[in-house]
């Protein structure tokens, strides 16, 4: 029964579960599965399970680790090489084509970045972040785009996204940490020595939420209303509120280094 395969599950890790939590989480076991409605993500008793690469990872899951993630290593964070020809591999691929396609760059790898303790702080604010915004329309997480050099990777693999480094490639809208819709925009702040390097470049996970245009003197997102005693504030900032190409995070725990993307640069632009 699951009462049993839960015990079981919690004894395996050496966690003791109360019989209260018992029951919650039963509880919300089976109004989910009855009602078909999609919940916040719950908290795992063990580790994932064996990576599934033939599902889309863009699209949103219900559980608390990525199905495509492997079983966690006792590192800090490891890469995992995302096979090329899955379904994982594709949906990542297409989206980093949309605007930097195989006539003009040579895509060599793609590598699911997992590192327990910053996929942990990334959920727990992406809950907190959905019962904030049970009424919004706009959506609350978007994929994004983040080029760097191939140092400054190491440490986000290993740190995350730190807006406390801002100001290094600028800050037109903030200090914080630039995300970009496209990966053609991001592929300006690729920096390498010489052209026929290695880029490397992230399609991340981030939570915007509300957002507003950012100025350029910005720390942290601006109050949602003018009132002093409003403390309210948006979450993100934007280039631009009709169409925007950029966005602006200030705290670390709404982004997540999803993927890590590496290409070189075509000679010149082959015709297909």
């Amino acid at each position: 029964c699951r009462v049993n395969k839960l015990c079981r599950m919690a004894e395996a890790k050496g966690k003791m579960i109360s019989s209260q939590s018992l029951s919650t989480l039963l509880l919300k076991k089976m109004s989910d599965k009855e009602t078909g409605i999609q919940t916040e993500p719950t908290e795992p008793v063990g580790d994932p399970p064996a990576a599934n690469f033939s599902v889309d990872p863009l699209a949103e899951f219900s559980s608390w680790y990525p199905p495509v993630w492997s079983p966690l290593s006792e590192q800090d964070y490891s890469l995992v090489d995302v096979p090329a020809g899955t379904q994982a591999y594709r949906s990542v691929r297409d989206l980093f084509y949309e605007t930097l396609p195989e006539t003009m760059v040579d895509l060599i790898s793609i590598q699911q970045v997992q590192n327990l303790l910053h996929w942990e702080k990334y959920q727990r604010h992406k809950v907190y972040m959905q019962k904030q915004h049970t009424k919004s329309k706009e959506p609350l997480e978007r994929h994004l785009f983040h080029g760097t050099s191939k140092e400054a990777s190491e440490d986000i693999c290993h740190n995350n996204f730190d807006p406390r480094m801002a100001g290094v490639n600028g800050t037109s809208h903030g200090f914080g940490s630039y995300f970009a819709t496209t990966a053609l925009f991001s592929s300006g702040y690729c920096a390498t020595v010489h052209r026929d390097d290695v880029h490397q470049m992230f399609l991340a996970k981030v939570l915007v939420g509300k957002v507003s245009v950012g100025k350029h003197n910005l720390r942290r997102p601006p109050p949602i209303t003018s009132k002093r005693s409003q403390c309210r504030l948006y979450d993100t900032c934007v280039d631009n509120m009709d169409k925007p190409t950029m966005f602006v995070v200030f705290d670390s725990c709404q982004c997540y280094p999803y993927y890590l993307i590496k290409y070189k640069d075509l000679p010149e632009e082959i015709q297909i």
